[in-house]
């Protein structure tokens, strides 16, 4: 039994099908054989569909483009009845050969499990061919004719059902899907096909199956000719017509049927009829309409046309024998109008006279509701006339021509006008244009004729031009200034006259519009010219709003008007001050960089002048090549020089800019200002210069005279090149200095918008508000801060980049710690997060919660700004003390330079007062002696120089031309030691005289710049103390107001827990103020510039900034307030009455005289000294610092003695 069951399954294995018996479980590998042939039987069917399926479609879509195809070819051409049939086989051919193709041979497509199996392999190759080994080895687990381990077999099932599993269907028929997918493309193709073709010709498919109708099977029956379907028979047309006859003839082969037809009582006449369907198919009769269907290819049409048919005629048709019945064609006559004209009368308004039109013109252009009057006369009595409109044709403009309305064809509800008859033939009647169309006129007369084919004229109704609006000025999009004033200038224009014209204008973001009435004319004009200056402050714009307006203007249409012309929509932008500051800044860093580029031009010119001198000593000659360097030289420096005033322009133009907007205060402009002069004055003295040494050098012969021009030329170059790099540095330094103060002013600008914004919620929150719309206040409101909040971001952000600038700027390390200070502060403060919190309470319609964020939001915009504002005063007295300290520093080393230059002077006078042939050894030891020491001041001279140069670059009070000086008396020291070395003491001392006068030049020139920023520091100073007491003051009288209403609501509600929130909040701004007047105070007492001090007043709003904390408010804590406010007041008038004081006394300072000078001495040094005199005994000298004043008074003093001992 074991052995035949074994048999058994052995049988089953060779079957390819794992056989279990049922009392006992499957092997592992036999249950995993039998799940993969399931596997495969399933994907092979859907294979099989698949291919089916894709075939099946690509057979249909090709039988019905070609179906289609054949139809669009048996509809277009007149093919004979043996190639249809023809068409019709080949049809069918291709459906037998296309669904072999495409579907039988699919269907015996082998789909069996190697087959399969080979195609999962294929998209899989990572099964390594597991699954085609599985099923093939199956069969050798029992037989094992080759050898096979079974453990072997089981393992490649096992592995072959694993791979198996992570098998896709879409995927392993991947590119049968895709083959499926094109073949339902090429179905719709093929459907579109045949759907067109049947759609154009709809009987092409019923004609198409007609191809093998039955012919005549007989010879007799194909040789009878036959007439029948004459076309028109008996009928009647309208004199002048076109007559078409037609018949059918049938057994006609090789001849033409023949026309018979005679006049009444006269001749017959013949006339070959032409044969083919073509000429009468779907056409009509124009008589008798009668519609002549299109025959089959076996059927003969034979037809004629008999032109302008003027006379009755019979007619028969004749073709072998065979004869047509005899048909009658009766002509008759029509009434028609001989003579008519047109009389226009135009509305009123226009003022325009009658217009008559040309005799048997009918077309009417003419502006609506204008009326025309018909009058005409016909070629026989009428029992009716009627003008009948076809008003086809929409409403058209004055562009509409006649020929465009003509070949309107859409039919439409006719009117008629019906014309009065007079006399049988006269014709009278009147209409008026209301719309464009066509119109005829219909005659009947007395026998009941009508006019078959009347005239159809067009009428061109032309709408009255709206007038042509123009806004001529500004006529382009705008940024709005400081003024706010827009000039307008409009030009209005109308055909027929203008009667009013206005302003419309929208504020984007709000849409409502409005509108300003510009004029009002009495009696309408055909041009106005406008003048108009709008004023856009009274619009209470906010930054970055941007105001769209254009104009309209009304004309005196009252028919179908008034017709309204707008112009061209322009926008009038209110910018932000930080659009102006950037604009600004761009210009600015322009002009810098052309600074620089001008500079690099300059070194380049240097270098060429350098080389001429070197080629000149070398040579002993200016060769033809080095005057050409010198004209290239020339035309370089006039290039320099004509930049250079391009550049000036552009900052002039810069500074009107700044200015008209005010983006920064006067200190600040009048610095740029001077920075212009500094540039104008370069060019009027070392440009000049150069260009005249140059020309001096090529005119001159002797060598020592070019060298010397050269050598000139090359100073002025190296002077105006020094200039320059003073400028550019300056100029940076400047610049950032004005963006501290853009920021500065952006922060008040953000803090002014915000009090705004609280003001309006404030008004708002009042019962007795008078706003109409809270709600849309409220939108309104949201928005703004939104913005706010967005530019205070943007704010931050620069200054981030302000901080990052000073800290790379030797100097301003404090004011960039001071700024990210002030910046992290703010942000700290989450003035951002509150402000959009405040919008987005305010857009919820809760002001009062938005109303506390707000203020919150305020105070730190307040306290930033008052920062910032604090940081640029700190930059500027930082610059100018600086400055300051390094003159009189200069100032110093000068008077020492000074005094040991004289001592040294006076010890070689002394010897050149003695023998000066023989010098003994002593004597020599002094010479050299004193000659060291002038190399040493020479040396210190340079240094000294090198400073004032550098010290130059960051003040311009610092004129280079003190350097120079410096510069000449290094050299004239060092000449002096030179010839102290040569034992020449007789030529050492007039060298030592005026190297003596030139450092004594210097000096005063120090003097000088000291005075002047002595001056500029005090009158600055005080105007910026002056600015922010008078601010403090305005804060604590706000904050006094508004105790005074909580001291009030208290008395009568009583205290409460909000109230104590407000008190605090009071109690932070309280100390808000306190601070800054703290800072403001220590500034002040430096300076004493304030009639007592203002730590009394800060000690004072410290003790009511602690009653606030407590919630203490009674009248003891306002009298302390009244108080505090009261010497506020009082500080900012002493400090005022002190500026007044100190600008008289300026004013007065510079008148002063000076005397002349002796001729005992150097006359450039005693001039000197005549000077620092009359400026020791001006009462600018009080300024100077006390430990120098008195020390220059001694030293002047001893070396006037001297000299007038001399």
């Amino acid at each position: 039994m074991q052995e035949q069951q074994t048999n058994n399954q052995s049988q089953t294995r060779g079957a390819g099908i794992p056989a279990c018996d049922g009392r006992q479980e499957c092997p592992p590998h036999a249950t995993s054989y039998q799940t993969i042939i399931s596997r495969l039987k399933k994907l092979g069917i859907q294979w099989k569909l698949v291919m089916l399926t894709s075939g099946a479609l690509t057979w249909i879509a090709y039988l019905a483009a070609i179906l289609g195809i054949e139809l669009i070819l048996d509809s277009l051409l007149p093919l004979p009845r043996f190639w249809r049939m023809a068409m019709v086989v080949i049809f069918l051919g291709f459906v037998l050969w296309f669904g072999y193709v495409y579907i039988v041979k699919r269907i015996m497509r082998d789909t069996s499990r190697n087959r399969v199996a080979a195609y999962i392999e294929k998209s899989y190759p990572g099964m390594e061919n597991r699954l085609i080994s599985a099923i093939q080895l199956w069969p050798e687990l029992d037989k094992s004719k080759y050898g096979y381990s079974v453990a072997f077999i089981e393992k490649i099932i096992q592995q072959a059902y694993q791979s198996l599993s992570s098998v896709k269907a879409k995927k392993v028929l991947l590119s049968d899907l895709q083959n499926l997918k094109r073949s339902g493309l090429i179905t719709l193709g093929g459907a579109v096909i045949l759907t067109a073709a049947m759609l154009i010709f709809p009987a092409a498919l019923v004609n198409f199956g007609k191809a093998f109708k039955a012919i005549p099977q007989t010879p007799l029956e194909m040789l009878a000719v036959s007439i029948s379907e004459v076309s028109p028979g008996d009928s009647k047309v309208r004199h002048g017509e076109d007559v078409q006859i037609s018949a059918k003839v049938t057994g006609l082969i090789g001849e033409a049927a023949q026309l018979y037809y005679r006049n009444e009582e006269g001749t017959w006449r013949t006339a070959e009829m032409a044969s083919g369907q073509e000429e009468v198919g779907s056409r009509k009769s124009e008589v008798g309409s009668k519609e002549i269907n299109p025959k089959s290819a076996s059927d003969s049409i034979h037809s004629i046309i008999l032109k302008n048919v003027t006379q009755s005629f019979e007619y028969h048709i004749s073709a072998k024998g065979e004869k047509s019945p005899t048909y009658r064609i009766t002509v008759i006559k029509e009434p028609v109008i001989n003579r008519f004209q047109l009389t226009l009368n135009f509305p009123k308004y226009t003022n325009l006279s009658p217009q008559i039109l040309e005799p048997n013109s009918g077309d009417v252009t003419a502006l609506i509701d204008t009326e025309v009057k018909f009058a005409g006369e016909s070629n026989k009595s009428l029992a009716s006339a009627v003008l009948v409109f076809d008003d086809n044709v929409p409403t058209t403009k004055d562009s509409t021509t006649v020929a465009e309305v003509a070949k309107t064809s859409v039919e439409r509800p006719k009117s008629q006008i019906k014309l009065s008859v007079s006399g049988g033939t006269k014709l009278n009647g009147n209409f008026r244009v209301q719309r464009s169309g066509k119109y005829y006129l219909l005659l009947t007369d007395t026998e009941g004729i009508t006019n078959s084919k009347p005239i159809q004229y067009i009428v061109s109704a032309i709408k009255d031009k709206e007038p042509q609006v123009e806004i001529l000025k500004p006529g382009q999009d705008i940024v709005l200034d400081d003024t706010m004033l827009i000039p307008l200038e409009i030009s209005a224009l109308d055909d027929y006259g203008v009667k009013t014209v206005r302003l419309v204008y929208r504020v984007e973001g709000q849409e409502k519009k409005h509108t300003v009435a510009l004029k009002q004319l009495d009696k309408p004009l055909e041009s106005a010219i406008v003048q108009y200056t709008w004023d856009l402050n009274k619009l209470d714009l906010f930054p970055e709003d941007v105001v769209s307006y254009h104009a309209e203007a009304e004309d005196a249409d009252n028919v179908s008007g008034p017709n309204i012309g707008r112009s061209k929509t322009y926008t009038a932008r209110f910018p932000s001050l930080m659009e102006l500051y950037e604009q600004a800044e761009t210009e600015q860093m322009a002009q810098a960089d052309g600074m620089e580029e001008l500079l690099n031009k300059q070194e380049e010119a240097k270098d060429v002048v350098d080389n001429i001198i070197d080629q000149l000593r070398k040579s002993q000659e200016l060769t033809w090549k080095e005057q050409k360097q010198i004209e290239q030289v020339s035309q370089m420096q006039e290039q320099i020089e004509k930049t250079a005033q391009e550049l000036v322009k552009q900052m002039e133009q810069t500074a009107k800019e700044v200015e008209k907007n005010q983006l920064f205060d006067m200190e600040t402009m009048q610095k740029y200002q001077e920075l212009r002069q500094l540039m104008e004055q370069a060019l009027s003295e070392e440009q000049k210069e150069i260009l005249k040494k140059l020309s001096e050098a090529l005119e001159k012969q002797r060598l020592s005279d070019q060298e010397k021009d050269l050598l000139s030329a090359k100073f002025n170059q190296e002077a105006f090149k020094q200039r320059l790099e003073q400028m550019i540095e300056l100029y940076k330094k400047l610049l950032l200095q004005q963006k501290l103060e853009a920021a500065a002013n952006q922060a008040k600008e953000l803090a002014e918008r915000q009090s705004k914004v609280m003001e309006k919620a404030d008004e708002l929150a009042n019962p007795k508000s008078e706003i109409r719309n809270p709600k849309s206040e409220l939108q309104d409101m949201a928005k703004q801060e939104e913005r706010i909040g967005e530019q205070l971001e943007d704010l931050h952000g620069e200054l981030d980049s302000i901080s990052q600038e000073m800290e790379q700027q030797r100097g301003y390390e404090r004011v960039a710690q001071e700024v990210a200070r002030l910046n992290r502060e703010a942000r700290d403060n989450q003035l951002t997060q509150k402000l959009q919190s405040a919008g987005a309470q305010f857009g919820q319609n809760q002001p009062r919660q938005a109303t506390n964020e707000g203020k919150q939001a305020l105070s730190g915009l307040k306290n930033l700004q008052q920062g910032l504002d604090n940081a640029l005063d700190f930059m500027r007295g930082q610059n100018a003390e600086e400055a300051m300290a390094a003159i009189q520093k200069a100032i110093r080393e000068g008077l020492y330079i000074s005094q040991s230059h004289e001592k040294l002077m006076g010890k070689t006078n002394q010897m050149f007062s003695g023998n000066e042939q023989q010098y003994i050894h002593s004597e020599r030891q002094m010479l050299n002696s004193l000659a060291a020491g002038e190399l040493n001041l020479a040396e210190a001279t340079g240094m000294l120089a090198n400073s004032l140069w550098d010290l130059g670059k960051e003040q311009m009070m610092i004129d280079p031309k003190i350097v120079w000086t410096l510069n000449s008396a290094q050299d004239a020291i060092t000449r002096s030691a030179r010839a102290l070395e040569d034992q020449k003491p007789n030529l050492a001392v007039p060298i030592q005289m005026q190297a003596l006068s030139d450092v004594n030049q210097a000096v005063a020139d120090l003097l000088s710049s000291l005075d002047q920023m002595n001056m500029q520091m005090s009158m600055s100073g005080l105007d910026s103390m002056l600015e922010q007491l008078q601010q403090l003051a305005q804060n604590q009288a706000k904050l006094n107001e508004m105790a005074q209403g909580m001291s009030e609501q208290m008395r009568r509600q009583g205290q409460t827990p909000g109230m104590e929130e407000i008190l605090k909040r009071m109690a932070f701004e309280q100390s808000l103020i306190r601070e800054a007047t703290e800072r403001l105070s220590e500034k002040m007492e430096k300076m004493a510039q304030v009639l007592g001090s203002l730590q009394d007043v800060a000690k004072d709003m410290k003790e009511v900034e602690g009653d606030l904390q407590k919630g203490k408010l009674d009248q003891e804590v306002l009298d302390k307030q009244r108080q505090i406010l009261t010497r506020m007041l009082e500080s900012a008038k002493s400090l005022q009455k002190r500026q007044l004081s100190q600008q008289r006394k300026a004013e007065t300072a510079t008148d002063t005289t000076y005397s002349e000078a002796p001729q005992s001495i150097n006359p450039e040094l005693l001039k000197t000294l005549k000077k620092l005199d009359a400026e020791m005994r001006s009462n600018d000298a009080e300024n100077w610092p006390e430990e120098y004043r008195e020390l220059v008074r001694l030293y002047y003093k001893a070396l006037s003695e001297k000299a007038q001992k001399k």
